[in-house]
């Protein structure tokens, strides 16, 4: 799970945000070394359904608020490998800027357009959504919870022109009648900030991912994945 792929400004509220591009080519360089290969949710979904063969070491490359960083930094270096990546966007603030985290005195980061999204998925990148303004959908009313994830789906289906199955919990904070609502929206899965392996058994809207910061070396993300990687068998 990553955020801003960019080195990190002065001012900024959230530092651990930042993952240098330096950094994330080291990590993709360490992650082929290995025989890891980037799906997508939909790979890996269908993956642990059984309907569809996945790679030895298969790993899901997520970023989460379509940063336009991911554009212009990480996906040229995810695609240098062959790859693509999953980017999870604040629909209602496409073209604009974070302003969640501008409120909270955060620097400004500009976020992707319509127009580039469809070029990254034209290109194999995934376009997950994060609800329509970046709320905490556990401490809202219900009905805002449902507006937000509703409106997203259509606003971002609208705009890039295909399907939107996959969903991310801003702050990753949900609950039993947010998992429902997302559902109910026509979702197949969703993603947390818990830590984990996702397994065959795995609720699908509540999906594992480990987070990586600006002082996650590849040694230590490397060292993350073997640690929660299924033991061989004997």
């Amino acid at each position: 799970m990553y955020h801003r792929i960019a080195v990190r400004p002065k001012g900024t509220t959230v530092p651990a945000h930042y993952v240098s591009p330096g950094l994330l080519r080291r990590q993709l360089h360490a992650l082929v070394r290995l025989g890891y290969e980037a799906v997508s949710l939909g790979q890996m979904h269908a993956g642990l359904r059984g309907e569809a063969r996945l790679p030895r070491r298969p790993i899901v490359l997520t970023f989460d608020d379509g940063y336009e960083n991911y554009a212009t930094r990480a996906a040229p270096l995810i695609e240098d490998r062959g790859w693509a990546g999953t980017v999870f966007v604040v629909a209602g603030l496409a073209g604009k800027t974070n302003d969640w985290d501008n409120r909270q005195g955060d620097v400004v980061e500009p976020l992707m357009g319509f127009e580039t999204l469809r070029d990254l998925a034209k290109r194999g990148h995934e376009i997950g959504s994060h609800t329509f303004s970046h709320v905490r959908l556990g401490h809202v009313p219900i009905e805002v919870a449902e507006v937000e994830v509703v409106r997203a789906k259509e606003a971002l289906e609208a705009g890039i022109g295909q399907r939107v199955p996959y969903f991310c919990y801003p702050y990753g904070d949900h609950n039993s009648e947010v998992r429902r609502l997302v559902r109910e929206a026509g979702h197949e899965g969703a993603t947390t900030v818990r830590r984990g392996k996702n397994r065959p058994e795995t609720d699908p809207f509540q999906w594992n991912r480990i987070n990586v910061r600006r002082n996650t070396r590849a040694s230590v993300l490397v060292w993350k994945l073997l640690l929660r990687r299924d033991p061989s068998p004997r």
